[in-house]
């Protein structure tokens, strides 16, 4: 028997790193094993900017970053956990940054990669996060202004 229980969302911040070749994501490994990038669920009173900053420096320890807080990418995924299976909802932000300074925090994350546009996208497990990659990928790259 499975459970369906109430929608998930959460919030996140793609980081982004502009190199000679094009862009490069900063993945991170969570405790479950799979790929994804720095996200978590809002504390009371928070907006979804500040979640998805703060989730961000939690997990990472990045804190000079260019967040776009006009632009939010949005997925949603069936979460499984168990016999409970939820649909969840993720928003994400893409920020750019200078510096590939980071600093995990242990208790969530085990690894980190920064990886290439196609490199990301094999590591991630769920399609929906895929064809979030592919929309911020396009947005991108077009003349879009990026901050």
């Amino acid at each position: 028997m499975t459970f369906i229980t109430l929608p998930e969302r959460s919030y996140g911040v793609v980081p982004i790193a502009k190199t000679s070749s094009g862009y490069e994501f900063l993945l991170i490994q969570q405790t479950q094993g799979h790929w994804t990038f720095p996200k978590g669920h809002r504390n009371w009173g928070e907006t979804p900017f500040q979640t998805a900053k703060r989730e961000l420096e939690e997990e990472t320890g990045i804190t000079e970053i260019d967040i776009d807080q006009n632009t939010v990418f949005e997925t949603v995924y069936i979460h499984t956990k168990g016999w409970f299976k939820r649909k969840k909802r993720v928003y994400f932000y893409p920020g750019y940054l200078q510096k590939r300074e980071i600093i995990m925090q242990e208790a969530e994350i085990i690894d980190y990669t920064w990886a290439s546009y196609e490199d990301a996208k094999k590591l991630l497990k769920y399609p929906d996060m895929e064809h979030m990659l592919d929309r911020l990928y396009g947005y991108l790259s077009t003349d879009a202004p990026k901050t």
